[in-house]
């Protein structure tokens, strides 16, 4: 995959475009691009995901915070795993906003990018306004001479598959649901940073992972996660939350306890995937009680990646 932020610099006869903010990359996202690289293949084209960064929301509505599901690292990894020739991320700005569906499509995609075939997700409006709907799209297509078609709404196990519902289960907790229509477990990644070393010290040593911005986090609580830290692989528990039992933090934290490691890791990058809630975040009213817990958690997760090791 090759990426792009200026269209200019992209040669080609011709390509098979679908366009999006595609947050999450989910199982409803993956149906388009494919859809996308079938019709790439079959007229011998090259499949193109257009997309933008910031989000469009982040200029139209500047006043009002944006979170994603990934980071703009996290979603360009993604996309380099799903097959596609070129991703194109371009800049939006307040300039762009202003094009009607019709210029984008004209300006960008026919003229510069050689579209030949445009597959569209069932509820993708764009343009000026969010005037771009299905309906308008196919007088585009007759007018421009390309083939268009919309991909119609996804489910999994009788759910719909949506950015937003995704994100709303996630804040939940509910991460089982919202891996089945992510259609990979949901992670976060940040560098190990420095905490107070309370873990270390009542023998529980916690990785301490700084949260990106904007990055939408799990509910507070206790999860089943695996970790990558340098490629190495590690299953472990993870705490989103204040710390109430000692002392208290002002600022959400992540902490994850690997099993089977103890050395400082400040600095590393990792990224960490939660497989499953365990329990609320307690306040313990002695740290023997909070260790105790600690360790039937342990054991639930044991448990759950049927593995038996020393801990």
């Amino acid at each position: 995959m090759e990426v792009f932020t200026d269209i200019k610099n992209i040669n080609i006869d011709q390509s098979v475009i679908c366009v999006g903010t595609f947050d999450g990359l989910h199982q409803g996202h993956m149906v388009v691009i494919n859809k996308t690289i079938e019709h790439a293949k079959r007229i011998n084209a090259k499949s193109i995901v257009f997309t933008f960064w910031p989000h469009p929301h982040e200029v139209i509505f500047p006043n009002k915070p944006v979170y994603y599901l990934n980071t703009f690292q996290e979603k360009i990894d993604l996309f380099s795993k799903s097959g596609i020739d070129y991703l194109v991320l371009y800049p939006f700005n307040k300039d762009f906003s202003n094009k009607t569906s019709k210029e984008f499509i004209e300006e960008f995609l026919v003229k510069q990018l050689k579209m030949k075939f445009f597959v569209i997700g069932y509820d993708h409006q764009f343009g000026k306004e969010r005037e771009g709907k299905y309906e308008r799209m196919i007088h585009c297509a007759e007018a421009l001479n390309f083939g268009i078609e919309r991909v119609e709404q996804q489910s999994i196990s009788s759910e719909y598959v949506s950015s937003t519902k995704i994100r709303n289960l996630i804040k939940d907790g509910e991460l089982v649901l919202a891996n089945q229509l992510l259609g990979y477990t949901y992670f976060t990644s940040g560098e190990v940073i420095k905490g107070k070393q309370i873990g270390s010290s009542i023998g529980f040593p916690t990785a301490n992972v700084r949260i990106a911005p904007n990055k939408i986090i799990p509910k507070t609580g206790v999860y089943i996660v695996e970790s990558v830290i340098k490629h190495q692989n590690f299953k472990g528990i993870a705490n989103i939350g204040f710390n109430p039992t000692i002392n208290g933090d002002k600022q959400l934290g992540l902490e994850v306890h690997l099993f089977g490691i103890n050395k400082k890791l400040y600095g590393e990058n990792i990224k960490v995937f939660f497989q499953k809630r365990i329990r609320n975040e307690i306040k313990f009213n002695s740290i023997d009680l909070l260790k105790t817990q600690i360790e039937e958690d342990q054991k639930i997760a044991l448990n759950y990646f049927k593995i038996n090791i020393d801990i």
